[in-house]
């Protein structure tokens, strides 16, 4: 289990992306526990799936599940955009994301 200030999780949480429409595509974004990345494409859990070549016969796809990076996925739920439960958040501000990982120590618990 993750441990976690919820008082300062809150606050960052706040100024963070929240929801998928907030992601612009070709723009530039940081977290608080990924290097920064360029959104290129958010794709469905099928979706995601069938870029890998792989058949997922219930993955969903009418719901945002992640997004294409410049070389890699971020996915959305992990990042507190859509269903939330962990500390990690995505913002369009570097400086904000680089006080979130100076302010809001996780541990393992």
């Amino acid at each position: 289990m993750l441990k976690y200030d919820k008082e300062i999780f809150a606050a960052f949480k706040a100024l963070s992306i929240k929801s998928v429409d907030q992601i612009k595509l070709g723009k530039t974004y940081y977290g608080n526990h990924i290097r920064e990345f360029k959104a290129l494409g958010i794709l469905t859990e099928k979706g995601y799936y069938k870029s890998l070549h792989r058949v997922v016969i219930d993955a969903d796809d009418t719901n945002p599940f992640c997004i294409i990076t410049d070389d890699n996925s971020v996915f959305l739920r992990d990042n507190n955009i859509g269903a939330s439960y962990n500390p990690w958040l995505i913002f369009e501000n570097k400086a904000l994301a680089k006080a979130c990982k100076e302010m809001l120590k996780v541990s393992i618990k």
